[in-house]
């Protein structure tokens, strides 16, 4: 059975994963969908890295008149910061987004940044739709140390204790988060049901101290450069 087919490109922080994007969109008629976690929020754009300069196709005919074209994406600047986003958010809208491009006859390109984004999309986790009493869970957790989460998180739910990263507070508070909305732990959301597409990923990356390097110039570029404090 032909699947249509979706590329995916994933990497660490600065390893050109949007300069290949761009590339193989000019390449192969394609559009963007962002699997970044951040840059679904709007002006949020220093410090989320949108980088949406890179997606401009530069011309060798100089015509100022002319509109500038860019490379379309998706999911990107979708939703206020003051609100919640979902990975199952992201999933439904960028399966929309990878039906809507195939039906133009064009090449959907994944590109991210957030890897439990990229495994949902992949994968094609089965997930449960939450409850929207978030605010009264988080505030509750909000006043336990990260010994007490990770306690709780390890009676409630060992398999995702087994695996998480345990110096992330942010991680293991949403784990719980999600038990507590839902009722259902997070291993317990995470079958799976293959989606219809036949992924290509390509994963990138520099060593180590080059993209040590890189972070720190583009770090110190945006906060001197490009207003990212006053953002």
């Amino acid at each position: 059975m032909n699947k249509n087919k979706v590329i995916v490109i994933l990497g660490p922080t600065s390893a050109g994963k949007t300069k290949l994007a761009v590339s193989l969109a000019k390449k192969f008629d394609g559009e963007i969908i962002s699997a970044d976690s951040r840059q679904v929020y709007r002006g949020m754009d220093v410090g989320t890295g949108k980088d949406l300069a890179e997606y401009v196709i530069k011309s060798e005919i100089r015509n100022p008149k002319s509109e500038t074209a860019r490379i379309p994406y998706h999911l990107i600047d979708i939703i206020d910061p003051k609100k919640q986003f979902t990975v199952a958010e992201f999933q439904r809208l960028a399966y929309k987004a990878i039906d809507e491009i195939l039906a133009r006859g064009k090449t959907p390109i994944v590109c991210g940044g957030t890897g439990l984004y990229i495994s949902a999309l992949v994968e094609g986790y089965v997930l449960q739709a939450t409850s929207y009493k978030l605010q009264a869970i988080r505030n509750r957790l909000n006043r336990l140390t990260l010994k007490q989460l990770l306690a709780q998180l390890n009676k409630i739910d060992p398999r995702t204790y087994k695996v998480i990263d345990k110096n992330n507070r942010r991680r293991v508070q949403r784990a719980l988060e999600i038990y507590y909305q839902t009722g259902k732990t997070k291993s317990e959301q995470l079958k799976k049901q293959k989606p219809p597409y036949g992924f290509l990923l390509l994963g990138i990356t520099l060593p180590r101290e080059i993209l040590n390097r890189r972070i720190e110039e583009r770090l110190k570029h945006r906060l001197e450069k490009e207003g990212m404090i006053e953002e």
